[in-house]
């Protein structure tokens, strides 16, 4: 629950619409828009759990995105996995990636998400695979797709067609 100020200056409590929201990611580089992502699902759930895993880490390490999301989101469940070889290859049919989430989530006793948040449209389908995989619901919140508020790609920032240090968050 987080706390509202009351026009007397008083405070009251208002429970989160969800208990646990999920987002996973590579985090590659983590930049301003992911930290949009992030806050808003964080501001929706009681837990976020955050899962961030890559075939190939383009020189930003598992450690280092694991304390880059530690120091922003303290808060929250986060694993950062390395490259390896139970990891999907980055290029992967989308259900692998979905069955791969979801195993994770069971694997690592994470509690299973009433709802996922993307900025992507595979957001639909991955909940979809999800609330089949858990037999439960679980919704699809998708946010900033159009990157409106930020107007970043880290595919944009690592083929450098947008500056790492205006927009990176690690």
């Amino acid at each position: 629950m987080r706390c509202m100020p009351l026009q007397s200056g008083m405070m009251h409590t208002v429970a989160k619409p969800f208990k646990t929201g999920f987002v996973v990611g590579k985090f590659i580089p983590l930049h301003l828009g992911h930290l949009y992502l992030l806050t808003t699902a964080l501001g929706r759930c009681d837990t976020l759990v955050i899962l961030s895993y890559t075939s190939n880490d383009h020189g930003y390490s598992a450690d280092a995105r694991q304390a880059a999301l530690e120091a922003h989101f303290p808060s929250a469940l986060i694993k950062v996995l390395p490259p390896s070889a139970d990891v999907p290859d980055d290029d992967a049919d989308a259900e692998v990636h979905r069955e791969f989430c979801a195993k994770k989530i069971v694997e690592i006793g994470w509690p299973v998400p009433d709802v996922i948040f993307t900025s992507e449209d595979y957001g639909y389908g991955f909940a979809k695979h999800m609330s089949k995989f858990f037999e439960k619901r679980i919704g699809h919140i998708c946010v900033d797709k159009d990157r409106v508020v930020f107007p970043v790609s880290a595919t944009k920032i690592r083929n450098g067609e947008l500056e790492y240090d205006k927009w990176s968050a690690m």
